[in-house]
């Protein structure tokens, strides 16, 4: 429905009357995380709103930025190989596509633009 940053909270939140019923920053993105959102059918008897928050351990994400590292670097890697045969210049970025750029948006929506770089120097 958009990239990140794209204002998809923002309109929720004007569709659903409530300001701040999703985290939303006309400077950068900040939900950074998958977000549900169901019809709460017992809205008339109990509360309008209910959460259900999963966190992960800290194994857990390591293991995922593990293997959003890896996704992105084979993406580099194949992108380096390609413009090397075909002795073309490739613009900025043009590599990030489908789950690899699934893989950037969660590393810049959780440690800012740019920081994938910074984060994969650290993990070798």
């Amino acid at each position: 429905v958009g990239g990140t940053g794209a204002g998809k909270s923002t309109l929720l939140n004007a569709i659903l009357g409530e300001a701040d019923l999703l985290p939303s920053n006309c400077m950068r993105a900040c939900t950074a995380v998958i977000i549900e959102m169901v019809f709460n059918t017992g809205a008339s008897t109990g509360p309008a709103y209910l959460a259900d928050v999963e966190f992960l351990r800290r194994d857990e994400w390591l293991l995922e930025l593990d293997s959003l590292c890896s996704m992105i670097r084979e993406a580099r890697a194949q992108a380096e190989e390609n413009i090397c045969e075909s002795e073309e210049t490739v613009e900025e970025e043009s590599w990030v596509t489908g789950n690899v750029a699934g893989a950037v948006m969660k590393l810049r929506s959780v440690y800012g633009a740019g920081a994938e770089d910074k984060i994969m120097e650290g993990r070798g």
